[in-house]
């Protein structure tokens, strides 16, 4: 029961720091940029044994990134909605970052997953025309 406890409280303070955070962050030249959560689409390899690997992602307008390197794999934890959450750390040429899965369960007495879906924070440029331009 002590374990329940504690669990529901690291949830209920997970949502309150993810709910109050602010997604504008400045670059190192100064500049303000807006982070956002961007589904995409992800290449698998599925195992023998059931995991899930990630090889590549494709973005929306259809480039698409080859993953060198799995980092790290979280185990699943909730997140504020009611979804479940797996963190992958990857490594695209010289860039680390997260991909995350989010998975939705169905019913909330057995464990069959009705959904699953992949995303990343993405940046929002601003000035997006003399970016391409350049």
């Amino acid at each position: 029961m002590l374990a329940l406890a504690a669990l529901l409280f690291i949830i209920a303070n997970k949502c309150s720091i993810i709910l109050s955070m602010s997604h504008i962050y400045k670059t190192s030249n100064g500049k303000s940029v807006r982070q956002y959560k961007r589904y995409v689409d992800v290449l698998l390899r599925h195992t023998s044994l059931g995991g899930m690997i990630p090889y590549a992602i494709c973005w929306v307008d259809g480039r698409t990134y080859y993953i060198d390197e799995v980092l790290n794999v979280e185990d699943p934890w909730p997140d504020c909605k009611g979804h479940w959450e797996v963190k992958y750390t990857i490594r695209l040429a010289d860039h680390v970052t997260d991909l995350y899965l989010e998975q939705t369960i169905r019913d909330k007495d057995s464990d069959e997953i009705a959904k699953a879906r992949w995303w990343v924070m993405a940046v929002e440029y601003r000035d997006r025309n003399r970016l391409c331009d350049k």
